[in-house]
């Protein structure tokens, strides 16, 4: 047990005698305490540090497959994490799924922009793309 967990008595966690009864998940006595609302799951421990529970640290680019650069560098994870959920989160990662609204082709070819645009900047079209192949 660590930090504040090793004052709680026993019975606090253990619900009965038997030692796998108890529960291991944060939100299950912590539920009141979540400032994210459930919005980035039920595994806090996946963020935050049980010795202190100020010192948090993840690295979107590493544990993801959704690179925070560009636009997406430095934005606060619950402005695309805004459901709750008691699941692992798993969002849809395709530009369209969140950025109908800025999306000057109005869907016309389709929700993967980055198939043809930077995503560092979308105003930059991958090299090779959009243009006519020279004639041979």
């Amino acid at each position: 047990l660590l930090s504040k967990h090793k004052d709680v008595k026993c019975k606090e966690c253990h619900k009965t005698l038997l030692y796998k009864d108890a529960e291991v998940a944060c939100v299950a006595c912590h539920l009141k305490d979540d400032e994210h609302k459930r919005r980035l799951g039920p595994d806090c421990g996946l963020c935050h540090n049980a010795r202190g529970w100020k010192i948090w640290d993840y690295d979107h680019d590493k544990r993801t497959q959704f690179k925070l650069d560009g636009g997406h560098k430095g934005i606060d994870c619950l402005v695309c994490h805004k459901k709750p959920t008691d699941k692992n989160l798993k969002l849809v990662t395709t530009c369209g799924s969140c950025h109908t609204w800025d999306d000057v082709h109005n869907g016309r070819f389709g929700k993967e922009c980055e198939r043809c645009h930077e995503t560092s900047s979308f105003k930059k079209i991958r090299i090779g793309v959009g243009t006519v192949p020279p004639k041979k």
